[in-house]
């Protein structure tokens, strides 16, 4: 009954907090939202005529194609609302499946907060729906592709592909785990490592081929953000936001003092897992194998994942192709694979510091949302008395905070039945709107 409640309230809290509230504080959600609904007209044979359809398919249609079969059955906003109930619920299953199945015991409950945090993440109410859902597909997958014994070619081409249509970097982390995979499993020859590879890949990556050779860019292709010191402190505010687990919203809430405090504790916390992940072979070895009671194979396939986003996350650039600090997609899947590492060196704690982590994390959680209801209220607060703040942007003891308020005009468009322009990246394009 424990693990049952363990496991079940936080689908309770993801669900009741989507339900209850009218509008969430997400900042690129309505654009989704809007071109949902527009997918949806779409089906019912009622495509406005000032937009069209891009003639690719990008790799981030997702939240589109669901709301949109979803809103010919329930308004735009109910849609709106079953796809992110959906979409945290799958998150959430994702990292806790992904930490579940290294088979560590008494770990269910840092593997369920850890879950529900990371869900409410900088991504969630920047509004980036399409890379979460990747990301759950990525974690989901790759659990699939890292424990499982046999690796059916049918399962990898759905998995891929599913992953290729919410974003492509979620599409990379699966093709990363199967990398790992193929690399440390003796019971496959070269050849069958090659067939499962490449069939799995062979449509997702033909279709983004197509949507490189055919998409505009209207931002500059790469760029690294000047001197390499301001290089530097960009990447490292990367976990700034990702790691802050008290979020705020621009011009209307800021978190507690002592929240802010507490989000430079957990950023140190998290950035201490991803460096304690690779500490030395020694210690590595003979603890993680021991307590994962795990093959070797296993623990090779995660340390190339992790050294490969290590990797990743320090040559790509601040700006490619349009994206806005692209490494930043690698950091919640880099430290919780981080995380299936340092757990078994945790373990090895005295049973009452072990302890004590478990409970500093559920304290943690409760906090967060605790933390997630007052911000969501002052945001409704805000909008049923009109208030749009101004100020954009601005950031609190080094902490970002998202706008929440800049894209309220696609709930009005939706409302109105209004054609207005939105992102062109997806399966529309609004080119001259």
């Amino acid at each position: 009954m424990y693990i049952i409640s363990l496991y079940l309230i936080p689908y309770i809290a993801i669900i009741s907090y989507v339900l209850y509230f009218p509008y969430i504080p997400m900042q690129d959600f309505p654009d989704w939202l809007y071109q949902g609904h527009l997918f949806g007209m779409l089906l019912k044979g009622d495509f406005p005529p000032c937009v069209s359809l891009n003639d690719y398919i990008a790799p981030n249609i997702i939240s589109t194609l669901i709301i949109g079969i979803l809103s010919t059955m329930a308004p735009p906003l109910i849609a709106g609302k079953i796809f992110l109930t959906l979409l945290l619920c799958l998150l959430f299953y994702g990292i806790y499946f992904y930490i579940k199945k290294s088979q560590l015991n008494d770990c269910q409950i840092i593997a369920s907060s850890i879950a529900f945090m990371l869900s409410f993440n900088f991504n969630f109410f920047h509004g980036n729906v399409n890379f979460l859902f990747s990301l759950s597909v990525a974690f989901i997958g790759g659990a699939y592709i890292l424990y499982y014994k046999e690796l059916k070619g049918l399962w990898l081409v759905l998995i891929n592909f599913i992953g290729f249509l919410s974003h492509f970097f979620g599409y990379c982390l699966l093709g990363l785990c199967l990398l790992s995979r193929l690399l440390y499993d003796e019971r496959y020859s070269l050849k069958k490592k090659t067939v499962l590879f490449l069939s799995s890949h062979l449509i997702p990556l033909a279709l983004f081929v197509h949507y490189l050779l055919n998409r505009e860019y209207s931002h500059s292709t790469l760029a690294y953000g000047g001197s390499i010191i301001n290089f530097l402190f960009k990447k490292l505010s990367i976990f700034a936001l990702y790691f802050s687990l008290f979020q705020g919203l621009s011009g209307c809430y800021s978190p507690p003092l002592l929240l802010q405090y507490l989000n430079w504790i957990t950023m140190s916390f998290f950035m201490g897992i991803i460096i304690l992940s690779f500490a030395s072979k020694a210690v590595f070895y003979s603890n993680a194998n021991r307590l994962l009671n795990k093959n070797d194979n296993i623990i090779k396939r995660l340390m190339l994942i992790i050294s490969a986003l290590t990797i990743v996350f320090i040559i790509l650039p601040i700006n490619c192709c349009g994206i806005i600090r692209p490494s930043e997609r690698l950091v919640i899947f880099w430290f919780v694979t981080s995380l299936l590492i340092c757990l078994p060196l945790l373990k090895s704690l005295t049973p009452r510091l072990f302890k004590f982590i478990k409970i500093s994390f559920l304290f943690l959680t409760i906090l967060c949302y605790l933390n997630l209801i007052m911000m969501t209220f002052k945001y409704n607060d805000f909008l049923a008395h009109n208030i749009i703040p101004q100020n954009s942007y601005p950031q609190q003891n080094g902490f970002q905070f998202h706008d929440a308020f800049s894209r309220l005009r696609y709930y009005k468009a939706i409302r109105d039945k209004e054609c207005i322009g939105g992102f062109s990246t997806g399966l529309f394009n609004f080119k001259g709107r």
